[in-house]
């Protein structure tokens, strides 16, 4: 017989919104792709709830995190953006010189930790949101919605 174990901590759901880039009419750009060789959405399609979709000049990217699991975007000499779902906490990782992007992020615990990488120096954030929370990180030109529960 097998006993069901229920999950301490719901998902986390974050919804990237990247802007698209424009060339030319009908002629769009994946930055990340350039930068790194793989697209977003097949660096994330892993945890992504669907195939992506467009609204208002930005592709939307539906991520679940179940507890413990997390994800890195290289982002070449730059460094990395990660999320990591970790016991009902979302630790989100980037670059050091994006802090300034970063500052008081809502349900923030502590100082961000500061961390070595081969691409150079990291920050990692932790962040505490109540079940049921919505909120907004800003990322440069990139948007990220997470709801938590």
């Amino acid at each position: 017989m097998r006993v069901a174990h229920p999950r301490k901590h719901p998902p986390m759901r974050l919804e990237l919104r990247v802007p698209a880039i424009q060339l030319l009419p009908g002629v769009r750009i994946d930055p990340l792709q350039t930068l790194t060789g793989r697209s977003l959405e097949e660096m994330l399609a892993v945890v992504l709830e669907g195939s992506p979709s467009t609204r208002d000049g930005r592709t939307i990217y539906r991520v679940t995190l179940e507890d413990g699991v997390g994800i890195s975007l290289p982002l070449g000499h730059f460094g990395e953006i990660g999320f990591h779902h970790a016991a009902g906490e979302l630790q989100v990782t980037a670059p050091a010189l994006a802090a300034m992007f970063l500052q008081n992020l809502p349900y923030q615990v502590g100082a961000p930790e500061i961390i070595t990488a081969m691409t150079g120096n990291l920050s990692r954030y932790t962040l505490a949101p109540p079940i049921g929370a919505t909120f907004r990180l800003p990322i440069g030109s990139v948007s990220i919605e997470v709801r938590s529960g």
